[in-house]
């Protein structure tokens, strides 16, 4: 675990970094992200000491960085940067295994863990070991720069910018490759970057910095249903969520206010229910505990030979349901599959808690085409 502590910064009279704390859990991606100058980048730094605080203490697992042999440190925490920095003059093999080198590993350990980590990036250790960085392509130097990072096998990566420098299909690629690989081995990884998609692709949470001050730290879904100002919501991008149907939730669009009736209520009176309302079916819930029961149709209810009969006689109970944290794209299949026009949303009790429609969805999947003061008629 990381901990940034009431860290300040300042040159002279310009100060960086204003009484910054925040918590970086064990296993997860953080994401800094602002404009250039807001500061990130010196606090990814400060980690590994190549910028010292002005003020303030840094923590890894609960010890005070500044007391730590700095050397020892460093060589316990990856790094990766834009320009990968590897060593021109020395191979593929030399540049990953350097650090192993310099710490004492046996050689044939090192060429192990050497042809291990190139795998791990996606690239064939028989083909590149023995080749120089002149000869391969940026985006096959940064997967060498990643995998020099995992070398000692440190339980922080640093990255700063790692991608910012490649074409758009070398950058997807290579996020890819970082997905992959934190699900298998889930380091403490720190990434700057300026790019809020990378951010939300990468990040379990994201710190949005300007001006050296954090204005919100969360998860990519809060961030972009819950903006805490004006500037984080215009540099998150208002739109931003519709391009990710999975983090958009059953919860986050449901009807709230739904029609229903308890199981004793008479056929007729469910239908009156139904008549003034406007709605042509009822949820039948227990009233207590709100467990949902079944559905009631006015067609079902219509064609009933005893009017006087509780709804329980002519309701429906096999109804498809979603959980409130069910994602956009968990719900459609759940929807076309059995071409249902209305699915309840419930709970883990069975409770509940709203309803999805054609129409909500409708609305829902609108939402990114439309100007601010435009709605959908539903």
């Amino acid at each position: 675990m990381i901990e940034f502590l009431h860290i300040t910064k300042h040159y002279k009279d310009t100060r960086v970094l204003h009484d910054i704390s925040l918590t970086v859990q064990d296993g997860e991606t953080v994401c800094l992200v602002g404009e250039s100058g807001s500061g990130k980048t010196t606090l990814l730094k400060m980690i590994n000491r190549l910028i010292d605080p002005t003020s303030g203490q840094i923590l890894i697992d609960g010890a005070d960085i500044a007391a730590q042999d700095i050397l020892t440190l460093r060589r316990n925490i990856g790094y990766v940067i834009q320009q990968t920095g590897l060593f021109p003059h020395m191979t593929i093999e030399e540049n990953i295994g350097l650090i192993p080198t310099v710490t004492g590993q046996a050689p044939a350990a090192v060429l192990d863990r050497t042809c291990e980590l190139l795998d791990m990036v996606g690239l064939d250790p028989h083909t590149y070991l023995g080749r120089y960085p002149a000869e391969l392509s940026g985006g096959q130097q940064q997967r060498v720069g990643v995998a020099r990072a995992f070398a000692c096998d440190p339980d922080i990566i640093l990255m700063d910018e790692p991608f910012s420098a490649l074409d758009p299909l070398t950058r997807a690629s290579l996020q890819d490759e970082i997905i992959q690989i934190q699900s298998e081995v889930h380091k403490t990884i720190v990434f700057v970057t300026h790019d809020m998609d990378e951010a939300v692709r990468l990040g379990d949470r994201i710190c949005i910095i300007d001006k050296g001050h954090i204005l919100q730290y969360d998860t990519p879904e809060q961030l972009m249903k819950a903006p805490n100002s004006d500037f984080v919501a215009q540099f998150i991008g208002t739109n931003r969520i519709w391009s990710s149907p999975d983090l958009i939730r059953a919860e986050d669009i449901m009807l709230r206010e739904v029609e229903t009736c308890g199981p004793q209520l008479s056929a007729m009176r469910a239908l009156e229910k139904m008549h003034h309302a406007h709605v042509n079916g009822l949820l039948v819930i227990e009233r207590a505990s709100r467990r949902l029961l079944g559905m009631v149709t006015a067609r079902a209810l219509q064609a009933a030979p005893d009017r006087q009969a509780p709804v329980s006689r002519y309701m429906q109970t096999d109804l498809e349901t979603i959980h409130p944290q069910q994602s956009m794209v968990e719900m459609l299949p759940v929807i076309n599959q059995d071409r249902v026009a209305l699915v309840p949303v419930v709970d883990d009790g069975g409770r509940l808690c709203g309803l999805i429609t054609e129409s909500s969805l409708v609305t829902t999947l609108s939402q990114p085409y439309l100007s601010d003061d435009e709605e959908v008629s539903v």
